[in-house]
């Protein structure tokens, strides 16, 4: 998994929660809600977990850095019948959640168990079906141990149906810190062993899970935004390039302020990772010949976008000359 960047590509991201553990889910999602506002493994240990409301689906947590990042609930149902439908799924996304993109599909795991269950290989099927772009290099195996001997390990040769497809950096160990709160308050009113050394111990694999979730957060941030309805991509491209236009188009004027400058840069990230599919290719050469003039009319700061452009423009036409065309049911906006 790669690091994580200082500077997000990302004012918000989705992340879809799949899986048919229910409490397995909201642990993890009070935890990414302690990290993201900035609690520490004190303020953790001594505060109620954050548990989302069962009447809908999303979580929106907004981070300190003014970033947000929404959970979405898929269904413990979906991950349990080999039966649920295409329809069934995309009429769930259009009629129980407002989200229209999805940055990640993480799936939540017992690294005791022996095999991927087939609900959860048919609920990854079915998925990659509603959503017309590949979205495999979108999803994350997350196996979430309670072993509170911090011992736990997986072993993905011995696990039976992990994807052959899966990249090793997308399948990840996570310590359940909110069962692992509720083991050390219980050693703690039981006296099995000084209250401060068993904070200590927790405050350890506290930072521990921090960086690890991060890292994951840093990994999601530069992934390729899925979405099961493309109009809503092509309207949004169409949207930032009308905006890049207006900062850099052959009636602006070539010094930009920094906050200028920030704002070009937001834009043109959050482009490049909206556009890589085909159908984007001919957008993409004309926004890379307008950075391009700026660039060369003295518009400061345009190189880096020159090159960052560049790269999306290969990356699509690999993407054409191999078995990936266009997305299934692409529209030319």
């Amino acid at each position: 998994m790669s690091s994580t960047t200082t500077t997000k590509s990302k004012q918000s991201s989705a992340i879809l929660l799949i899986g048919d553990n229910l409490s397995r889910k909201q642990n993890l999602v009070s935890f990414i809600d302690a990290v993201l506002t900035g609690k520490t493994a004190d303020g953790f240990i001594d505060s109620t977990p954050v548990v989302a409301a069962q009447s809908s689906p999303t979580r929106s947590i907004r981070s300190n850095d003014n970033t947000q990042l929404n959970v979405v609930n898929y269904p413990e149902s979906f991950c349990t019948s080999q039966n649920t439908r295409t329809e069934d799924v995309l009429a769930w996304f259009q009629q129980s959640t407002t989200t229209l993109t999805i940055d990640a599909f993480v799936v939540l795991l017992d690294p005791s168990q022996s095999a991927i269950s087939a609900g959860t290989t048919s609920a990854l099927e079915t998925l990659s079906s509603v959503f017309p772009r590949n979205i495999r290099k979108n999803v994350f195996f997350l196996f979430i141990t309670t072993d509170p001997s911090g011992t736990a390990s997986i072993n993905t040769e011995s696990i039976q149906g992990i994807p052959s497809w899966l990249p090793p950096d997308n399948i990840l160990l996570f310590e359940d810190l909110v069962a692992l709160r509720t083991n050390v308050l219980s050693r703690i009113q039981s006296k099995q062993g000084t209250a401060a050394s068993l904070r200590q111990s927790f405050a350890r694999k506290y930072g521990y899970g921090v960086d690890d979730l991060k890292l994951l957060l840093g990994s999601i941030d530069q992934l390729v935004v899925q979405s099961y309805d493309m109009r809503h991509l092509y309207t949004r491209a169409s949207q930032i390039e009308s905006e890049i236009y207006g900062y850099v188009g052959e009636s602006s004027g070539t010094a930009l302020v920094s906050e200028q400058l920030q704002k070009i840069n937001a834009l043109i990230s959050e482009y490049c990772l909206i556009v890589q599919s085909p159908d984007f290719l001919t957008h993409v050469e004309l926004v890379s010949s307008l950075i391009r003039g700026s660039s060369e009319r003295g518009v400061s700061g345009m190189n880096t976008h020159v090159k960052k452009l560049s790269d999306t423009r290969s990356v699509i036409q690999v993407l054409e000359s191999s078995g990936e065309k266009f997305p299934k049911g692409f529209v030319v906006y």
